[in-house]
């Protein structure tokens, strides 16, 4: 009965696979879907008309069934994901790196997935001849004490990866910062047979505990053959003005960016020799003598995030400077570092802590014009509003303070001038209900007379209020974009885009 439309022999195999058809079997694999579906319509008439006989309708209703099944299989063998280009897919895979991606999870909360490139060998054959011919999928190689366990990443599964990667330039990423009991020398293996490829690392994040001697002997290792590292986070707790200095990155020609300390800068920095002379891009966390030391021995930055250890600060009257002329951001957890440092090239600035006081006489000082400015201590408002109001050239503001004064100050009147006029960006928290109101009117008044274009309220925890307020939204549908988040979106790092 099946037989009034045949089945095309060639797209068989494709039933059973997940292979894409063929230029030459697309118009085979139509022809069948068309008259099948023709076929289909004519056995539902006919089921239909002889309904009230059921001996004389199994034979059609099973017939209908397998060709219906079969119409499905063929349909499914021109769905677009099969046919998509290996470029377009070698792309998507990219897009799924790094290791792990951050997921909503159970009550919301985030969870790990596990990460390809292994498990995208494991949806079909295709996928997995196409993950297995692109090399640079395998590239990026993340060691995690919180994320990798020896069931998921052993050193076969490392070898592995750096197999299939080639000779394509690594992103390698080595975290052991503390481990569990019999974890040690697996992860010393994993480090042995991790070094040997380091003339290919491209990026590198390594960070351990300071007092695991046997990681750093392993590390010695790459000392001289990194000849196209371009970037790396050392991260190991160090002791302030400690002289002895880690002297794994000599020789390494292209080496720009050096990230010596977490994102919230709580680390302290272990001493290390690097070619200062060529860094566009620093963080650190050290004794203010040895980061002095560091700073001029650094004319060509670009970008940098500056804290001091405890008990460690610079002199009310510095009498050495740190001449920084390329540099853009600056981002400093103490404001009494901006006394040591010329930087007539600066465009925004960030303050993670430290009085006022010394932002104006510095930027008078170094005669830099400001762009951007990000204040996230606790600094008294009055303050805040000095500053701002002699920072006329401030297009991006960024503040961790919500009282009715700044915002008031903020606010466009006639009868003042405006402070930062202009001003296009603003990022401020908001945690009181009743600053709505005053929000408002603040973003109401720089809507109509000033250039604003963004509003980031962060911080946004106000009970009930799930949606922004009417007036709000007024701003909104009217094209002012505001965001909300209820959590602090800060970036100290405050990174060169």
């Amino acid at each position: 009965m099946a037989s009034f439309v045949l089945v095309p022999p060639e797209t068989q195999s494709l039933l059973t696979s997940n292979d894409p058809p063929l230029e030459t079997q697309i118009q085979t694999i139509e022809d069948f879907i068309l008259a099948g579906s023709t076929r289909l319509a004519a056995l539902d008439d006919q089921i239909e008309s002889q309904r009230a006989c059921s001996t004389a309708t199994v034979g059609l209703i099973t017939e209908r069934d397998a060709l219906d099944q079969s119409v499905r299989e063929h349909n499914a063998v021109l769905s677009p994901i099969r046919r998509i280009p290996t470029e377009i897919l070698f792309h998507i895979f990219l897009l799924t790196l790094p290791h792990t991606k951050r997921v909503p999870g159970v009550m919301g909360r985030k969870q790990n997935i596990p990460a390809p490139p292994w498990r995208l060998g494991h949806v079909c054959k295709h996928w997995r001849d196409c993950a297995l011919a692109y090399r640079r999928l395998w590239s990026t190689i993340h060691v995690d004490t919180v994320v990798t366990t020896s069931e998921t990443y052993d050193v076969l599964a490392l070898e592995t990866q750096l197999s299939r990667s080639s000779y394509s330039l690594l992103h390698v990423s080595f975290r052991w910062p503390a481990y569990e009991s019999g974890s040690h020398s697996r992860l010393c293996a994993l480090a042995r047979a991790l070094v040997p490829s380091c003339d290919r690392w491209l990026t590198a994040k390594l960070s351990w505990t300071p007092d695991d001697h046997s990681m750093v002997e392993i590390l010695s290792g790459i000392r001289g053959r990194l000849p196209v590292l371009k970037q790396i986070e050392f991260i190991s707790c160090g002791h302030g003005d400690d002289p002895d200095e880690c002297d794994v990155l000599t020789n390494t020609p292209s080496l720009r960016e050096v990230i010596l300390t977490d994102i919230k800068y709580n680390i302290p920095s272990l001493p290390i020799s690097a070619p200062w002379a060529q860094i566009t891009c620093l963080r650190a966390n050290f004794g203010f003598r040895y980061l002095l030391k560091i700073l001029r021995a650094s004319p060509n930055l670009e970008d940098c995030g500056l804290s001091l250890v405890e008990g460690s600060s610079p002199p009310s009257v510095p009498t050495l400077l740190a001449d920084l002329p390329r540099l853009r951001k600056l981002c400093v957890t103490d404001t009494r570092l901006l006394r040591c440092l010329t930087t007539p090239s600066l465009q925004y600035l960030g303050l993670l802590g430290g009085p006022l006081d010394d932002v104006l006489p510095f930027i008078s000082r170094v005669g830099c014009r400001l762009a951007g400015l990000s204040a996230h201590h606790r600094c008294h408002s009055v303050s805040l509003i000095l500053l701002l109001k002699s920072l006329p050239t401030l297009s991006s503001l960024s503040v961790d303070m919500n009282n009715d004064p700044l915002l008031t100050a903020l606010t466009a009147c006639d009868s003042l001038p405006v402070i930062c006029p202009d001003l296009q960006s603003l990022s401020l928290s908001l945690d009181v209900p009743a600053r709505t109101t005053t929000l408002s009117d603040m973003l109401e008044s720089r809507w109509r007379t000033s250039p604003l274009k963004s509003v980031h309220v962060f911080d946004y925890s106000i009970p009930g209020i799930q949606v922004l307020p009417e007036r709000l939204q007024m701003l909104k549908n009217q094209g002012l974009k505001i965001v909300l988040n209820r959590t602090v979106s800060f970036d100290p790092d405050m990174r060169l885009s």
